[in-house]
């Protein structure tokens, strides 16, 4: 469908909860990047579902938000538990929500309403104001399938979740058949949510080296880089500093784990530095130190979806990483090539692991194949092209 106005520029208001700035976690990244990708072909502005505080920083941080709706204020014990027992409430469009957007997008002559994830783009009902594309990223069904199977939820957790996939399975799909498009992180995707217009919108690196050269690995130190305020990333490593780094180190004695990462919760800091060999940093600014002085990455998470953006990072800064089958998802291309060491199972991400400290050669082989991959195959420009291709439809 082209726009009615073909002789303007392209107007985008791009709703969200998740925001895109500080980029530390990995959603945030990719709402920064979608939003730049907009922005080269269409007068973009946000529209926030924070509070006017959270509105404030952005402005403050040189975004353009033409309004916003809080739609946390409404939340508590009675409409939580509601949603555990209804779980399509989630996806109900709101009236409040959806009328001030609609509000909002009259009165600044947009063209098209672009939602990040489904839930909330479902709960502002962009598809009753106007054209609208939702960039999915992680599939809420994938979400749940995921977190039941994980080894960290409890059998009375699970038992919940089932409950919430049964019902949510069934619906989800036909919830989405009014959106112009839709943006999915993977080429997996397509087959769990089926639609008329799927693109791909890779996950990319964020962060890159600030250094003209990348040296390769040398040292014995096993980095983790992530944000904490995702319970995913938290569960994930405690676990493997639990179960599977006392046997790393029994194996090779001289490594250490280095922990990075913002919002780390302090409880969780106590216990990981009592715990042998390992040295948590927390959050740092320069990522370039922390990636010269390792000798590859981890990725040990059995739960979540989408893809995950720490294994191509720590790529670009040329280090080759272990990752889980279930975090090398979407990967096809670096996995086939033998850029990073994927594990079955706990026990195997061990000898991985081990196997990576006792072989420098190899690992060098692998940053220098997994750098080029990255840069081929990640880059911004894939993200961009997407995006351009498809406002261009409008």
């Amino acid at each position: 469908m082209k726009s009615a106005k073909m002789n303007k520029r392209l107007r985008v208001l791009f709703v969200t909860e998740n925001m895109p700035t500080p980029p530390i976690a990995g959603s945030s990244q990719r709402t920064a990047i979608l939003l730049r990708a907009i922005s080269e072909v269409a007068d973009t502005e946000i529209f926030l579902l924070r509070s006017n505080q959270a509105k404030d920083f952005l402005i403050k941080s040189n975004f353009k938000v033409a309004g916003n709706y809080d739609v946390h204020t409404r939340k508590n014990f009675w409409i939580n538990l509601l949603r555990v027992v209804f779980p399509m409430r989630d996806y109900r469009s709101d009236k409040c929500v959806e009328n001030k957007l609609r509000e909002t997008f009259i009165k600044g002559d947009f063209d098209i309403l672009i939602g990040r994830y489904v839930s909330p783009s479902l709960k502002a009902g962009l598809a009753n104001i106007g054209p609208a594309v939702i960039d999915v990223d992680d599939i809420d069904i994938s979400v749940l399938q995921n977190r039941i199977k994980s080894s960290q939820t409890s059998w009375f957790m699970a038992m919940i979740l089932k409950y919430r996939l049964f019902i949510i399975e069934k619906k989800f799909r036909s919830l989405l058949k009014n959106y112009k498009a839709l943006f999915l992180s993977s080429a997996k995707d397509k087959l769990i949510l089926p639609h008329r217009n799927t693109h791909i919108v890779p996950n990319i690196p964020f962060n890159e080296s600030k250094s003209s050269e990348l040296s390769l690995s040398s040292g014995i130190n096993v980095l983790w880089v992530g944000s904490f305020n995702h319970r995913v990333n938290l569960d994930g490593l405690d676990s493997f500093i639990k179960k599977q780094w006392p046997i790393i180190i029994e194996k090779f004695p001289y490594a250490v784990l280095r922990v990075v990462g913002s919002h780390l919760p302090e409880k969780y800091a106590k216990q990981w530095e009592g715990g042998r060999n390992i040295s948590v940093a927390g959050f740092v600014e320069n990522l370039d130190v922390e990636y010269k002085n390792a000798a590859f990455t981890i990725v040990p998470l059995w739960d979540g979806a989408g893809t995950k953006i720490k294994v191509l990072e720590s790529l670009m800064f040329k280090r080759t990483a272990v990752v889980t089958s279930h975090a090398a998802r979407g990967f096809d291309v670096l996995v086939e090539e033998n850029a990073i060491l994927v594990s079955d199972t706990d026990r195997h991400m061990v000898d991985q692991v081990v196997m990576l400290l006792e072989n420098e050669k190899l690992r060098n082989s692998m940053e220098d194949k997994g750098y080029e991959l990255v840069k081929e195959n990640y880059s911004y420009s894939c993200v961009s092209a997407v995006v351009s291709d498809v406002l261009n439809d409008f």
